[in-house]
């Protein structure tokens, strides 16, 4: 989403003094920069709405932050791998996104997903326990 003055989310809370801030913590982004970096990332790897000029702004935002940049690289590494995973033959990714949760929220392989997930998937995990509990 773009505000009036053109500015996405991203935008609003990156800015130089602010960043410079943050470049000194260890993380060096604050968790509501996380959380919108892989939202973006997960948005780019299902080929969810990304033509829009607020997610092209976002992307450019990203490349240009090597924390953002990196730490969307650590996201893609993630949906690589929650890519693997089927659920009667659909990618879980793609079950979570679509709110297919509910359908299959008692299948095997989602209940192991869901009692792993907080270990195996670190940076989706509050995404997948929310969207399989909104299934169960």
């Amino acid at each position: 989403a773009v505000n009036n003055s053109g500015k996405t989310p991203l935008n609003l809370i990156s800015h130089p003094v602010h960043d410079s801030i943050v470049a000194r913590m260890p993380n060096s982004l604050t968790n509501a920069q996380r959380a919108l970096v892989s939202h973006v990332a997960m948005m780019e790897y299902c080929n969810k709405d990304t033509s829009s000029s607020g997610f092209q702004q976002n992307k450019k935002n990203i490349i240009s932050n090597p924390h953002a940049a990196q730490h969307k690289q650590e996201c893609q590494k993630e949906l690589n791998e929650l890519s693997k995973i089927k659920v009667n033959g659909k990618g879980i990714l793609n079950v979570l996104i679509d709110n297919d949760s509910t359908r299959f929220a008692n299948h095997p392989t989602v209940a192991s997903i869901f009692e792993s997930c907080e270990k195996d998937f670190p940076i989706y995990y509050p995404f997948i326990k929310s969207s399989i509990e909104v299934g169960i």
